[in-house]
């Protein structure tokens, strides 16, 4: 994955969905398909990210952003607080695995998501699968 490509998905700007890796059934991996994100505005994210700062702390937000920066979504608040939330549920520690694993995943797997990563802690935790 290119640099530039990295870069319009960390600020949010670009959305890329990987095809499948391949598999012996179908070996051909096909075209990504790359959509642009809407605009949006630097300072009402800065907000965002400010109120969650005072709501969670800075602490939680600043792991909540590290596990965005890991799914190259660092300008996603929403993502930011929905892994904060994963933390809150699931504890730090079965986290820390699934980011773990997550981290050892090539920039272009499609498995590097969050939906991915819910599925990996709710394992990693024996939880069954759901929202």
């Amino acid at each position: 994955m290119s640099v530039g490509v990295v870069d319009l998905r960390r600020n949010n700007l670009l959305e890329v969905e990987y095809d499948d890796q391949p598999t012996p059934a179908d070996p051909q991996r096909h075209a990504n398909t790359y959509t642009p994100a809407p605009f949006y505005d630097p300072a009402a994210l800065q907000k965002r990210f400010q109120a969650l700062e005072n709501q969670y702390g800075p602490a939680a937000v600043a792991r909540g952003r590290a596990v965005a920066r890991l799914l190259y979504e660092d300008s996603d608040a929403d993502i930011v607080e929905k892994s904060m939330a994963l933390e809150t549920r699931y504890g730090r520690q079965v986290m820390d695995q699934a980011l773990h694993l997550l981290g050892e995943k090539k920039p272009d797997n499609p498995k590097r998501c969050f939906g991915y990563l819910v599925g990996v802690v709710q394992g990693l935790a024996g939880a069954p699968p759901g929202p």
